[in-house]
């Protein structure tokens, strides 16, 4: 569903990702988890073709589509750490617009956007504006409209950000839900106790690097640490075994 191969980025001579290579396949849940300036906003943003990229491949869907195409925006969907809403459509209607801009059926619009609200403690404020809504509320309406149309790829930024504790729970039933319907999800998160209990793997980042790919299991294997270790302290150790330029 997803592909990046040898991927290189630089921001005024200065490396960000350093040959960065992994995929993901379809209901897949993968943790992008890494200290602040290891590069995560910037890979996304090179699988979103918001930004350019000085070496190595990105291929999205089953024609291998580069990114930002018209094909590839068809198959993901983007929910940033800050939401961004119109300040004069409620949720409902910010649900309704992205129906209409990805020509959703109106059968399958109401019911997916009323599971969807539901599901996330919101369908008794689907007729709010966001001037009105807490900062958990617009995130839930923005993590709504990024599932409503059952995208192929789902990247979301530090998505339990925000979140009061019933509504992680409800996310993490929402990501898995979607994760049986054959999305592939990404998710770049600090919650690393919420992200272990639905991610499939990790992909640790660290300085523009990938220090460990693979299921939480593995990861604390190859980092030599007790089976009940947190996954702070797997990617506390594997940094600490990064490679030197």
């Amino acid at each position: 569903m997803l592909s990046v191969t040898d991927l290189v980025k630089r921001y005024f001579d200065r490396p960000v990702l350093r040959g960065i290579t992994f995929a993901l396949r379809p209901g897949e849940v993968v943790a992008l988890v890494g200290a602040n300036g290891a590069g995560k906003s910037t890979l996304i943003k090179s699988i979103l073709g918001l930004t350019g990229i000085e070496g190595g491949q990105v291929s999205i869907g089953p024609d291998a589509v580069g990114p930002g195409s018209m094909e590839a925006r068809r198959i993901v969907a983007y929910v940033p750490e800050q939401p961004m809403l119109y300040n004069d459509l409620t949720a409902w209607e910010h649900l309704r617009y992205v129906a209409m801009v990805h020509g959703l059926p109106q059968e399958r619009f109401n019911q997916r956007a009323e599971w969807l609200l539901r599901s996330l403690r919101l369908w008794e404020d689907r007729h709010l504006d966001p001037l009105r809504m807490s900062k958990g509320m617009r995130q839930k309406v923005s993590l709504a409209a990024g599932m409503l149309t059952s995208p192929g790829i789902l990247l979301l930024d530090e998505p339990f950000s925000g979140l009061d504790p019933l509504a992680a729970r409800s996310l993490r039933d929402l990501i898995l839900a979607v994760k049986h319907e054959g999305t592939a999800v990404l998710m770049s998160t600090h919650m690393l106790d919420s992200a272990e209990r639905i991610s499939d793997r990790f992909l640790l980042l660290f300085e523009g690097r990938l220090v460990g790919d693979g299921p939480a299991d593995q990861l604390r294997t190859q980092a030599g640490v007790a089976p009940s270790a947190p996954m702070d302290d797997v990617f506390a150790e594997l940094c600490a075994r990064r490679v030197e330029p």
